[in-house]
């Protein structure tokens, strides 16, 4: 693992050094490509809720991806790749679409993507593959099935579930999606929308779901200590694995997979052999101030959540670990590209336990890629900043395809030239309706080292800040941890950043003003 220094030199270094190692890969693969692109697979595995701060993969000090490692020796590894958005709506949503939140206007939990993306998005683009997916949280499914037109094969959810529900499924019969979501904000005290103090009991009592529910988790007790997997509809990942090492080899090829596994989402629940890995193993977190937008969680109570996180994480390794090898063994890797990533993170610091919050640190956008193609035996480590925007250009580039206009990433190095000072952004606005102008919420822009975030429109920044909003800016380079704001200490930075995502926030939201 590199130390700051060397970290921090390698960056000042790597726009110079890019253009040509970049460049080599680049042409070896272009000739590779040249004859046989219509025939590769495309493997998309995300595991939910897993930020890159916490994987051993990017120096982080717990040893969590021993298996991800491995495997990334052999792949094209992005070390500064972020998320759309803090949580599953706007994080998937653009990684599916190719698009910035503001664009697709999937904000609020429950919600969808704006109509013209029905038709526009990364399953419509590969039309002539087989496009097979498969999610088990409720929320990104309701993705899927905006999709259907796009997809060949479409895997229910509940299919991989270790329990049927029988309450609000059956009065929803028609929108499982909906009924889950509205379960789930029942039972969870997550600031669901519905979140009810009295009809959780009442179901709990009175459901043959929770009566199942309960003699599961006797039954897999030992197996997993802190509970199943998934906060209602229990499953085991190995379920998950196993299914997708039973499918795949019987698809017709080229295919497009797209397979978006719960953990290490909460609740941890990490199985038995991974149970307390971590358990005083000396490790102490950097402990940063409450934030503006703090919930008050206790540090104890962040450091035992971080820990529980870190175990689930061991988990997601293993088993992704086990699906590569399979993948190996069977000769799939000779032609299918394999994409490991997440659509958001986790936080676990400033008083803030989650994803569901306005803060935008680096844990909860900063997200893995790992981009695996068939035949590559050397790591390549790309340093330039990234976003999941990115990705379907990248593989319609992979494939000999045209990209079109309305697509908003670039080419990920080293498929295409690193882009100098580009701009890339990141929204929180889970409150905000899909057809009104953005009044209240966190955006964020990456350039270069700098990473500068606004909260706006908020009644505690109202009364906390004069102006238009609360700011800060963080070095992100030489201040990962973005411990000092440097807002008021660096005022020509600011400036031109500030009026570079205020022009872009107006701009956006313009469409949606009324007409005078």
């Amino acid at each position: 693992m590199k130390d700051k220094l060397e970290r921090r030199d390698f960056l000042k270094l790597s726009a110079l050094a890019a253009a040509g190692s970049y460049a080599t890969l680049f042409e070896k693969q272009a000739v590779r490509l040249a004859g046989s692109a219509s025939g590769e697979n495309i493997l998309i595995v995300v595991f939910d809720t897993l930020s890159a701060k916490h994987l051993s993969l990017y120096g982080y000090q717990r040893n969590t991806t021993p298996n991800i490692e491995r495997i990334a020796q052999r792949g094209i590894v992005y070390h500064e790749h972020y998320a759309g958005g803090p949580y599953t709506t706007p994080g998937t949503a653009s990684l599916l679409t190719g698009t910035y939140p503001w664009t697709h206007r999937a904000f609020r939990v429950q919600s969808q993507v704006a109509k013209e993306f029905e038709n526009k998005n990364i399953f419509s683009l590969f039309e002539d593959y087989h496009r097979i997916a498969y999610t088990h949280n409720p929320v990104a499914n309701t993705f899927l099935r905006q999709f259907l037109s796009s997809l060949d094969t479409y895997i229910p959810r509940q299919d991989l579930f270790l329990l049927e529900d029988y309450v609000l499924e059956k009065l929803l019969i028609n929108d499982y999606d909906t009924a889950s979501i509205f379960k789930r904000q029942l039972y969870v005290q997550n600031d669901g929308d519905f979140y009810s103090l009295f009809l959780p009991n009442l179901l709990r009592k009175t459901d043959r779901f929770e009566r199942q529910k309960r003699y599961l988790e006797k039954k897999y007790a030992e197996e997993f200590p802190r509970g199943l997997p998934g906060e209602l509809n229990h499953f085991i990942l190995e379920d998950g694995i196993n299914a997708m090492q039973g499918t795949l080899p019987s698809l017709d090829s080229p295919y497009l997979a797209y397979y978006h596994f719960f953990p290490p989402h909460a609740p941890y629940t990490t199985r038995r052999d991974f149970y307390d890995a971590y358990n005083n193993d000396g490790y102490e977190p950097v402990k940063k101030p409450e934030h503006l937008f703090s919930r008050k969680i206790s540090w104890k109570n962040l450091v035992k959540n971080r820990r529980a996180y870190d175990e689930f994480i061991l988990y997601v390794d293993h088993e992704f670990g086990r699906l590569y090898d399979y993948l190996e063994s069977s000769g799939h890797l000779d032609n299918t590209w394999v994409i490991f990533t997440s659509d958001h993170g986790e936080l676990f610091e400033r008083g803030i336990k989650g994803h569901f919050t306005e803060s935008l640190h680096q844990p909860v956008v900063n997200v893995p890629l790992i981009i695996l193609p068939p035949g590559q035996t050397k790591r390549v480590d790309v340093y330039d900043n990234t976003s999941c925007v990115d990705l379907i250009p990248t593989l319609l580039n992979i494939a000999n395809r045209d990209i079109p206009e309305w697509l908003e990433g670039e080419l990920l190095p080293p498929y295409g030239p690193v882009i100098p000072n580009r701009e890339i952004y990141a929204l929180q606005a889970r409150h905000e309706p899909m057809s009104q102008p953005i009044k209240a919420a966190t955006a964020m822009l990456v350039k270069n080292e700098f990473k500068l975030t606004k909260y706006f429109g908020y009644a505690k920044v109202k009364r906390e800040v004069k102006g238009d909003g609360l700011y800060e800016l963080y070095n992100i380079h030489d201040d990962p941890e973005e411990l000092n704001n440097l807002y008021e200490s660096m005022p020509d930075v600011a400036g031109e950043l500030t009026e570079i995502l205020n022009n872009r926030i107006e701009k956006e939201n313009a469409p949606y003003l009324p007409r005078k």
